[in-house]
């Protein structure tokens, strides 16, 4: 072989190995832009740490055809932070609560649904905006500081009591923590067992759900049964047939 020959060789081994090289990147790059990194983030953004991990995407022939992106799926918990988010909001009947003007016709018939069955439902927290929710969870943190806690547990401790600003449903003005008559707490010893179950059977027939049932816990972080959560009708029929909360429901998309 001469050298002239030997050279060629070289070089065409270089450029092999040069092609190959680019397209392992290209693959891989290719892997990115299909969703791996996106699908890791998504989850991040919905499911709280110790949940995420386990996260599975099923899959379901009657999924509803709709924009998550809409305003009544907005997702608002402490893995996904809304801001400043400000709805327009109107007053309830003729109470001191507020919700979303695009949804408040839905709540007040809710109400009326629960009096047409026999009980005496009120609104006991509606819309907060996010400056009351920030005084409201800086005050429990306050209250821990002095009880002796470090800055970072207090908050810790103050988020199980009330949502850091930014990611309490309410704000959302799509949340509303219903009682009956005889409620002066949010307790569920304290509510009427009859009123929390027919909440749980209904509302859905509102566009509601209950947004944070007690087999969710895991997921939600809360088990809260007089709090639900306006999605339309389309939407609830679809995650009370399948047991899904709205941290499940939003991740199918």
């Amino acid at each position: 072989m001469t050298d002239g020959q030997r050279q060629f060789f070289q070089i065409s081994a270089l450029i092999l190995s040069l092609i190959v090289l680019l397209l392992l990147v290209f693959s891989r790059a290719s892997e990115v832009g299909d969703g791996i990194t996106k699908t890791d983030t998504d989850v991040d953004l919905v499911f709280p740490p110790q949940v995420k991990n386990n996260v599975v995407r099923q899959i379901y022939d009657d999924l509803p055809n709709i924009d998550i992106t809409s305003w009544e799926y907005i997702l608002c918990n402490p893995a996904h932070n809304i801001g400043q988010y400000t709805p327009e909001v109107v007053q309830v009947e003729s109470g001191n609560s507020y919700f979303d003007t695009r949804a408040v016709d839905a709540l007040i018939d809710l109400l009326n649904g629960a009096r047409t069955a026999g009980f005496y439902p009120r609104v006991y927290v509606g819309y907060r905006s996010y400056v009351n929710q920030a005084s409201q969870y800086q005050s429990q943190v306050n209250k821990f500081v002095n009880d002796g806690y470090s800055r970072l547990d207090a908050e810790k401790a103050a988020a199980e009591i009330s949502a850091a600003p930014g990611t309490s449903e309410h704000q959302t003005g799509l949340g509303a923590d219903l009682v009956d008559r005889y409620t002066e707490t949010l307790s569920g010893f304290t509510l009427d067992p009859n009123f929390e179950a027919w909440l749980n059977d209904h509302c859905v027939e509102y566009g509601f759900i209950m947004r944070y049932p007690e087999n969710k816990i895991s997921i939600t972080g809360r088990y809260e049964p007089w709090h639900v959560r306006y999605v339309g009708q389309i939407a609830a029929n679809f995650m009370k047939m399948h047991d899904l909360c709205l941290e499940e429901f939003v991740m199918l998309y």
